[in-house]
């Protein structure tokens, strides 16, 4: 039997004008904003379309989480039998939304928090992020296990078999990135990021997090999530443990993915700005069938797809 699990795509995959095609051709995608833009005091439709503002984690970081609602909801879940969803680090928030915890206002207040907490952080504590391919995760490790005691420096993001994301003082970093070249990586590259993302450099911003968000309603689940932090499904119960930890904890991405596999779990939908995380989920699992929403010319063909595998209500 079919299984289907709908992701929703983090930050960095965000590009000028994301999401402007849903609100000029569907009016529910409209009013979502025009509420959206009322509860964040923004006016969505101009951040949407501003390069700089796409540049900034603290403008970034909601205006993704909103693109991706505007998916989820043109689509309307109640009309399809959805086993599960995950998100991809910020793309968590998203799912937090679909599964029933957090509201639309306050989700996005949430998010809103959260970005602004982070790019404080990152220009407090300096850092940054790079992109390993090629190297397994065992000799990633070994490499930089032998340069935390100069500083902090993690493995910040699983994204595949030989994929996989360092992040930590800038420094440490540029060290990390000449040393695995040496061991034979392919690529090492710094991303273009702001800070040094799922790390203890993270620690603050996420304490400050937990404060201010202690007074925002946690609903009941609705439907299962699964989460980055440790790769399991949600207990409602550990909400804020997951809350806490995960913008200083490592992405399980390969894990999430197999977890879904070995629960029986055959297709999956993302949702959201770009088509990153279905190339990520193909070379995890080449028989996952997979398939990716962005536009909204893509609708029909997603509404398509849906219903030739028998996920229509």
């Amino acid at each position: 039997m079919s299984k289907l699990a709908i992701c929703f795509s983090g930050q960095g995959s965000q590009y000028v004008g994301m999401g402007l095609d849903f609100i000029l051709h569907d009016e529910k995608s409209k009013r979502l904003v025009d509420l959206a833009s009322k509860n964040l005091s923004e006016n969505l439709v101009v951040k949407l379309n501003d390069e700089d503002a796409l540049s900034q984690t603290k403008f970034v970081q909601p205006l993704i989480v909103l693109k991706s609602i505007l998916g989820l909801e043109l689509l309307d879940p109640k009309k399809y039998h959805i086993d599960g969803y995950f998100g991809f680090s910020l793309g968590e928030f998203s799912a937090y939304y679909a599964s029933g915890i957090f509201s639309l206002d306050d989700i996005l207040s949430i998010v809103k928090i959260r970005g602004e907490l982070m790019q404080e952080a990152s220009i407090k504590y300096p850092g940054s992020m790079s992109a390993i391919l090629g190297l397994d995760y065992e000799t990633i490790k070994d490499s930089i296990d032998g340069l935390k005691t100069k500083g902090i420096i993690e493995i910040a993001n699983e994204n595949g078999f030989k994929q996989y994301v360092i992040s930590g003082e800038s420094n440490l970093v540029d060290e990390a990135n000449e040393i695995l070249k040496t061991k034979g990586a392919k690529r090492a590259v710094k991303l273009n990021v702001s800070g040094a993302f799922h790390t203890k450099m993270m620690q603050e911003a996420s304490q400050k997090f937990m404060n201010e968000i202690a007074n925002f309603e946690r609903k009941p689940l609705k439907t299962p999530m699964i989460m980055n932090l440790d790769a399991e499904w949600l207990n409602e119960h550990d909400v804020d443990h997951h809350l806490a930890y995960q913008m200083t904890s490592s992405v399980k991405f390969i894990d999430m993915v197999l977890k879904l596999k070995k629960d029986g779990f055959t297709h999956i939908l993302e949702i959201g700005p770009g088509r990153v995380l279905t190339g990520l989920i193909k070379k995890i699992d080449l028989d996952m069938e997979v398939q990716n929403f962005d536009s909204f010319e893509q609708f029909e063909e997603t509404k398509g797809w849906l219903q030739t595998h028998g996920f229509n209500k």
